[in-house]
């Protein structure tokens, strides 16, 4: 894990009088946005399921689950479906082989017909948007390496364009913002574009699985 304070110095030069609890906090929406709208952090998680609704934000916790890309279940693979379109029996019914998932709440989904077994899921992640201050939780200012190994730029000038747009302040500068914002907004599209393909350069599949 990398500390938020490793961008500081890629963002502090621009906005010096900035605070430091301020600086932080729009790292950390920045880097969440980045993942949202980029798409750039895909997890696989394999969960032992017994229970027809099963959660999977312990397993990614202090993260938070963006989308569902991908599911299966004893090695099926599973057809996203709305609640309102389970049938009503779906607590209940009898056991059988799995076809379905679908959700009731965030972070948990709910297998229809179930079946226990193992669950594999594709998940888009991102960071969790709170960022907590002082010294003591310091250590949980953190973001994945990867994101600072290959994003710094990216999630940097996130951060100025949400930094520089506070109205009021020495550091506010409206035009300045607008164009880290911009900048901002182009890698987001061209990170989704980028990893729709992956870096075997597959071809891009015309219909998604994502809830």
């Amino acid at each position: 894990m990398t500390p938020l304070s490793a961008f500081l110095p890629l963002v502090m030069p621009w906005a010096p009088a900035a605070p430091r609890p301020i600086v932080l906090q729009a790292l950390r929406l920045a880097a969440r946005e980045l993942c949202v709208e980029g798409r750039i952090w895909r997890k696989l998680i394999t969960t032992a399921v017994s229970t027809r609704v099963v959660s999977l934000l312990d397993q990614v916790a202090p993260d938070t689950i963006v989308a569902i890309q991908m599911a299966h279940l004893n090695g099926t693979k599973l057809t996203p479906r709305n609640f309102d379109d389970l049938p009503v029996d779906y607590l209940t019914a009898a056991e059988a082989n799995p076809e379905w998932i679908s959700q009731g709440e965030m972070d948990s989904v709910i297998l229809y017909p179930f079946q226990p077994g193992t669950l594999e899921t594709s998940l888009y992640l991102a960071p969790a948007a709170g960022t907590l201050y002082g010294e003591a939780q310091e250590a949980q200012n953190t973001v994945q390496d990867f994101l600072f190994r290959d994003h710094a730029e990216t999630i940097s000038h996130g951060a100025l364009g949400r930094i520089l747009i506070v109205p009021g302040q020495d550091y506010s500068n409206p035009e300045l913002a607008g164009f880290y914002k911009g900048q901002f907004k182009d890698a987001c599209s061209t990170a989704l574009a980028a990893s729709l393909k992956g870096q075997m350069r597959a071809p891009q599949r015309t219909k998604t699985m994502w809830m």
